[in-house]
């Protein structure tokens, strides 16, 4: 009924940040719903009959552009020891290797979500050098920020200290 539909959308409401995209959609089609992300921030639950709810915003701590794109902010942390110039990357387990980054949340500029991701995700304190550019990810409608972060202090307690991080040198031709 519509009323049990209600109730688990307001339990989606208040447990979505606690469980992951898969989790909810898992959760979801035993009401025999569809999931699917909205283009303008919240999800858009969708009965198999012609009946829309929309709970808008369920992801109010994320941005959006004017096209719909989820704004990220990319920190592309960096140090030079001696003469060698040195990238950290964390690893992912659906990625391997990769530069620590992240979602703009509400209120927040693109360069200060790249300090707070370098902190959160890799454990680095230190200053941005400059903006490197903006690119976008058409498929997943998202579109980011680098910046050129360089590394002043890293710290051993941080956030999401359970992932793996580590220092690559760059060859000097390409650095």
């Amino acid at each position: 009924s519509l009323h049990s539909i209600i109730i688990e959308f307001e339990s989606l409401r208040r447990s979505i940040g606690t469980d992951s995209a898969a989790k909810l959609r898992a959760r979801y089609r035993k009401l025999n719903l569809l999931f699917q992300s909205s283009c303008i921030g919240g999800f858009r639950l969708v009965c198999r009959k012609p009946l829309v709810i929309k709970i808008n915003p369920l992801l109010s701590d994320r941005t959006f552009d004017s096209r719909g794109y989820r704004r990220r902010a990319i920190p592309v942390c960096f140090r030079t020891l001696s003469s060698d110039t040195m990238i950290l990357l964390l690893e992912r387990r659906s990625y391997g290797w990769t530069i620590p980054g992240g979602g703009v949340d509400q209120g927040e500029e693109s360069k200060d979500s790249a300090e707070r991701e370098a902190y959160e995700e890799v454990g680095v304190r230190g200053t941005i050098v400059n903006k490197l550019g903006a690119y976008d990810e058409h498929h997943g409608k998202k579109t980011s920020d680098a910046y050129l972060f360089e590394v002043s202090e890293v710290l051993t307690d941080y956030p999401e200290k359970d992932r793996k991080r580590r220092w690559f040198s760059i060859p000097e031709e390409v650095g």
